[in-house]
């Protein structure tokens, strides 16, 4: 885990030195610090970044690790740097994905337990009220909806409101793919017109798994 807390930190280290990436000079905590702790707590903490500060600080990596708050603002600042790395970074990965296959699918962001949607302050309305048929389960939140290649490295995503159908994301989904690509898709995001748009411009293959009252083969 330390081996690759360390090989994560010096991959963002040498992006950010690679465009350039200016910062104050006095502070404790550089930005390539903040980015590789966001990452550990995604990886090794479910996402709970004060685990991940805890065992930045406890082994040394990161000995003048900043408190939560601190970090959070941090965090927020860097917000369009995260998404610009996040996108240099699988431009890479698609050129050497040799196979050009991809998958399509989501999970749902929970903001809230049920019996607090009525005072929900950081979002409201029945937009944001959405079903998980797989998980059998309501939640109160966003769909995020990836495109992975078939090793599982996210490589374009996007966010819709918890009551929008899956096939409504192939809307916002940017597809810079190489030519003949084939992403692979559950039946949620079947859309019969943007798989013929991305075939005749793009000629890349949309293959969705079909119901059956499907009015297109398998």
């Amino acid at each position: 885990m330390i081996k690759k807390s360390t090989a994560i930190y010096t991959i963002i280290d040498d992006l950010l030195i690679e465009i350039e990436h200016k910062e104050p000079k006095n502070r404790r905590v550089i930005d390539s610090e903040i980015i590789t702790t966001a990452l550990i707590s995604a990886l090794y903490f479910g996402g709970n970044q004060e685990k991940a500060i805890c065992f930045m600080k406890s082994t040394g990596l990161i000995p003048k690790m900043l408190s939560k708050s601190r970090f959070n603002r941090r965090l927020h600042l860097i917000r369009e740097l995260i998404v610009d790395l996040f996108f240099q970074l699988s431009e890479m990965i698609k050129k050497v994905n040799i196979s050009s296959e991809y998958i399509i699918d989501s999970f749902p962001i929970h903001t809230c337990d049920n019996m607090r949607i009525s005072s929900s302050k950081l979002i409201q309305g029945e937009i944001y009220r959405g079903r998980k048929a797989t998980m059998r389960r309501y939640f109160y939140g966003f769909n995020v909806h990836v495109l992975v290649t078939t090793d599982g490295i996210p490589v374009e995503y996007t966010f819709l409101p918890g009551s929008k159908h899956d096939s409504e994301a192939l809307k916002q989904m940017p597809f810079y793919l190489p030519e003949g690509s084939k992403i692979y898709a559950d039946s949620g995001y079947t859309n019969y017109k943007i798989e013929d748009m991305l075939k005749e411009a793009e000629n890349i293959n949309l293959l969705v798994a079909r119901k059956s009252n499907s009015k297109r083969k398998r």
